[in-house]
């Protein structure tokens, strides 16, 4: 019964499931034009309980990378920072590295800036701070980004290998009900004979 229903449905319904297929990538590409959307969007991925983590540090090694060269490069902070900003492909991080930049600009350290936004990890901090503290921020910038190039692969590994276990809890549970669907009422039919 359950699995006709389901037939019966997506029979009458296919057309909508046709358009929300296709109109959907479309209407959230449309969505993630505005700017309060867009911040939303990004900071809802980032808290998503398996690949936010790894989202994050994507941007967040991006980041840290070419905030090392451009500073290393004799690029000013203020400057660097203004031009990472379009580099992170993450809004939520861009809305803090604005604030970021404002509160470097009247003269708070760079590191308790970013302290005080929680998309920035109390590594990336700590470690910054070091380097501010001792003069070596491009190199302080170069480890948290080397730093992220070992661990995000890792990380990858680890979600792929979750994912490969909910597909195949997926299918052996489609594959399933399909059998007992097709099963089950060829036993009752035994039964009443």
């Amino acid at each position: 019964r359950v699995v006709m229903a389901i037939s019966n449905t997506l029979i009458h319904v296919w057309r909508m499931v046709l358009a929300v297929i296709v109109g959907g990538p479309v209407l959230l590409k449309m969505a993630l034009r505005a700017k309060g959307f867009a911040y939303a969007f990004d900071r809802g991925l980032m808290n998503l309980p398996i690949f936010g983590s790894l989202i994050a540090m994507f941007s967040l090694s991006r980041f840290t990378h070419n905030l090392a060269m451009l500073y290393k490069a004799g690029i000013p902070l203020l400057r660097g920072l203004e031009i990472c900003r379009n580099l992170v492909g993450n809004r939520a991080i861009e809305i803090a590295l604005d604030e970021v930049r404002q509160g470097v600009l009247e003269g708070t350290p760079f590191s308790k800036c970013l302290s005080a936004h929680d998309v920035f990890p109390q590594t990336l901090v700590t470690m910054i701070s070091t380097g501010e503290t001792s003069g070596t921020l491009d190199v302080a910038l170069q480890s948290v980004s080397e730093y992220y190039n070992k661990i995000i692969p890792r990380r990858i590994k680890i979600v792929f290998s979750i994912f490969d276990q909910v597909m195949m809890i997926s299918l052996i549970t489609v594959v399933g009900v399909v059998a007992l669907s097709v099963i089950l009422p060829i036993l009752q039919l035994w039964d009443v004979r």
